[in-house]
């Protein structure tokens, strides 16, 4: 039996459906909630991990517990791990708080009401669907949660104020790992019909291309900075442009969503 299966099993899980007990929206909100309390914890366990993070967990924490164990029988103590994810800690979770504070601003007073007046945003993708959780206008954490109704919620990724995953400091380490980095759905926001692509990180900087009204392109938020990098659907362009020109896809009215997708 491989050890995904074995772990899935040992902990075991219940599907929520949409209309069960609480909205699925409530869901979302309290799974954030719920990687909050576990960073202000002392001991979090790879069932709790688990619970935030679903089956992604392991291969992360297995990565992370070779890299760190010093011990003969590595292997064995990982096995014993994954039959008893109750009592251990979670290397992977342990590793998330040496970088806590990417995540929050240490407010702990009103951490809940920040949490729950956060923005869901919606782009009307099946798959994903996200909370920005605004802790100041620099410091923004874009939680993303998987969004099939038959499937438990769990948190898919987490991108951090520069619009890079948190997963790229937590595997900086590992080899042929990519940084990734945050792309979101927009439509620029000029009144002449058209926005500037540049080289560069300025208005001085070289015209690369032009972006027409409603033509969908992909931008990455980076709130230390007004201009963000953009990329076209098939990304043969790619350059920057002012975050004053960019509209997010997920704050249109869902008619002009449904307008732009059809053409």
């Amino acid at each position: 039996m491989n050890r995904l299966l074995l772990f899935i099993l040992t902990i075991g899980y219940t599907i929520v459906l949409n209309g069960q007990e609480k909205s699925r929206e409530e869901l979302y909100y309290n799974k954030v909630k719920q990687f909050y309390t576990l960073l202000n914890t002392d001991n979090v366990t790879l069932k709790e991990t688990y619970n935030l993070f679903g089956e992604y967990t392991l291969e992360i924490e297995e990565y992370l517990f070779f890299e760190e164990c010093l011990s003969s029988e590595c292997e064995s103590e990982f096995s014993e791990r994954i039959q008893n994810p109750s009592k251990y800690s979670s290397v992977f979770f342990e590793n998330i708080k040496k970088i806590r504070n990417v995540f929050t601003d240490n407010n702990q007073l009103s951490l809940d009401s920040i949490i729950f007046n956060s923005k869901l945003y919606d782009e009307g993708l099946p798959s994903s669907i996200a909370i920005d959780v605004k802790f100041s206008e620099e410091l923004i954490v874009y939680f993303y949660l998987n969004k099939y109704a038959d499937e438990r919620v769990y948190i898919t990724n987490i991108y951090l104020s520069n619009g890079a995953s948190f997963y790229n400091e937590i595997l900086k380490k590992a080899e042929g790992v990519e940084a990734t980095y945050l792309y979101r759905f927009g439509v620029i926001n000029d009144p002449d019909g058209y926005t500037n692509v540049r080289d560069g990180k300025s208005s001085g900087s070289p015209i690369v291309a032009k972006f027409m009204s409603d033509e969908i392109f992909q931008f990455t938020p980076n709130n230390y900075s007004n201009w963000w990098h953009v990329r076209n659907a098939d990304r043969s362009i790619e350059g920057f442009m002012h975050k004053s020109r960019i509209t997010p896809f997920g704050n249109l009215p869902d008619t002009k969503k449904k307008e732009l997708i059809q053409r």
